[in-house]
């Protein structure tokens, strides 16, 4: 990458519009990803309650370990659902076709860097999530402990997803060059890239705590309202996640919009 790139800023704003814009015909492509995320998940609950009952939920370690291997291997599967919803992302950030199909043979022609990537931030996550496990409690050490784990997991995960994967899948970097890549630029973008990240997932944040709030106050009329007001939200603001990251990828890459196809 060239240094004029490398030092080129963006404006936060801006592409949080584009990417507000870009929602459009993103929508459902994005939420059947979630709903199959969503069942991969209730499944992997199911089983872990089958096979041990309360004890994954009442402190048995060698459950709570299993039940981790478990949560190992559904992050990985849920991982791929979702590496289709971040190319379709950049795809609608460069203004080519949503063809579903041809971003499924992109990932598969790259399907051993693809593994790669999704083993090591399976293996992150699974890790985190065992150690607050083991770490149960309620007092303000113990859960600022727990925020600072899912801190570090959230900042190792952003140039994973938003750089690592569509550098290998689109321009079919290696492993090794695409992460590389990708942690340098999480240096030099990281106030675009946590400031427009923190924007977007604070936004349902404090709707939601606004809506407790009524809640408590039994303005049940109006929680209802906020609720719904949420829900609708969402169906924005999961695909907008996306177009972020594609628009991020667009921007510091200095890729070309291309004509739909």
């Amino acid at each position: 990458m060239h240094m004029s790139q490398a030092i080129k800023r963006v404006n936060i704003m801006d592409m949080l519009s584009e990417s507000w814009r870009l929602v459009s015909g993103l929508k459902w492509l994005i939420f059947k990803r979630y709903m199959l995320t969503m069942l991969l998940v209730l499944v992997t609950v199911a089983i872990s309650l089958l096979l041990f009952g309360a004890q994954v939920m009442t402190g048995f370690t060698g459950a709570k370990a299993i039940f981790s291997l478990l949560l190992f291997f559904e992050g990985i599967i849920g991982a791929y659902i979702w590496v289709s919803a971040i190319i379709l992302g950049v795809r609608k950030a460069i203004n080519m076709s949503l063809d579903i199909n041809q971003v499924k043979a992109e990932c598969k022609s790259v399907q051993s860097g693809l593994l790669n990537i999704i083993v090591m931030y399976s293996a992150m996550a699974t890790i985190i999530d065992l150690l607050v496990s083991l770490t149960p409690g309620h007092d303000m050490i113990v859960l600022l402990f727990h925020v600072s784990l899912y801190c570090v997991l959230f900042l190792f995960s952003l140039p994973l997803f938003i750089f690592a994967l569509p550098l290998i899948i689109i321009r079919k970097t290696n492993v090794s060059a695409g992460l590389e890549s990708a942690y340098r630029n999480m240096i030099l973008y990281w106030k675009e890239i946590i400031g427009s990240y923190f924007i977007l997932l604070a936004i349902p944040y404090f709707v939601n705590m606004i809506g407790m709030i009524f809640l408590r106050q039994v303005h049940v009329g109006l929680f209802a309202l906020i609720a719904l007001m949420l829900i609708v939200g969402m169906i924005w603001l999961l695909p907008m996640t996306f177009t972020l990251g594609g628009v991020l990828f667009r921007e510091v890459y200095g890729l070309k919009s291309a004509k739909a196809a």
